[in-house]
């Protein structure tokens, strides 16, 4: 008889508990970073240091990422600006090229030419109080007028003294607003015999400038506001200073950073 029931009994038998778990996330199994910044440590987030380029590659640790979401990494190099790139996890096993780091600038020596004094080029020596942020610069710009018609020209020497900084942008950015202030002097002397020497004093009240930035060089193109203070033995008078009673000079530039 037990036999007999258990033998109905089997085939209605079913299995009950619980149904299995779905699937979870595909996970980012490995993520290897290539960069040319040696020895640069790599943190998640700004925080958590997972290691450092080593022979231009670093194998992250095996943290569970899910693969479609994106981390957030940051380089740190002594003499370099730290800097953070956000990355997409697109795959399980995937490669990323980080970008070059921006060493920090302490110095910068420049060569410039003033449109309206055609016939000149100036050198300046820049000295970054704070890397690629705040900057004291000595100029000189030599310059000669002469209509060309005449056997004695004028010869001019601008010297002048500068502060400055930036707008809005940091040192990674390609394109850059800066400003700068100061005071200085132009020397002109005649090639006409007894005619002595003659200085104007200005001050530079405000220069605003656009930059071309990149890791070692830059170009710059800037706009000039001289006020001419009118003292001692002078040519210029005393007020702004334009070209020919037109807009302010506008000077350009090549700077070295180093």
């Amino acid at each position: 008889l037990l036999d007999g029931a258990v033998k109905e009994l089997m085939p209605k038998v079913r299995l009950v508990g619980k149904p299995p778990p779905p699937p979870g996330p595909v996970i980012a199994e490995m993520v290897t970073l290539r960069s040319e910044d040696e020895g640069a440590e790599i943190l998640l987030a700004g925080s958590q240091t997972v290691g450092t380029i080593v022979d231009g590659s670093l194998l992250m640790p095996p943290i569970p990422f899910p693969v479609g979401s994106a981390i957030t990494v940051e380089k740190r190099k002594e003499g370099y600006h730290p800097s953070r790139e956000a990355l997409m996890l697109d795959k399980p096993v995937q490669e990323f090229r980080l970008k070059p780091m921006r060493p920090k600038t302490r110095w910068g020596t420049e060569f410039n030419w003033t449109y309206g004094q055609v016939l000149g080029f100036g050198v300046a020596q820049r000295y970054y109080l704070k890397p690629d942020v705040s900057y004291l610069s000595a100029e000189l710009y030599n310059y000669a007028q002469t209509n060309f018609s005449e056997s004695h020209p004028l010869f001019h020497h601008d010297l002048r003294v500068l502060y400055g900084g930036y707008l809005f942008t940091g040192p990674d950015e390609v394109f850059r607003l800066g400003w700068s202030t100061g005071a200085g002097m132009i020397l002109t002397w005649f090639t006409i015999p007894d005619q002595g020497l003659y200085a104007d004093w200005y001050l530079n009240l405000i220069n605003a400038s656009l930059e071309l930035n990149y890791r070692r060089w830059l170009l710059y193109l800037r706009a000039e506001g001289k006020y001419a203070l009118g003292l001692g033995r002078k040519r210029l008078g005393q007020g702004m200073l334009s070209l020919t009673q037109g807009p302010p000079p506008i000077t350009m530039g090549f700077m070295w950073k180093w």
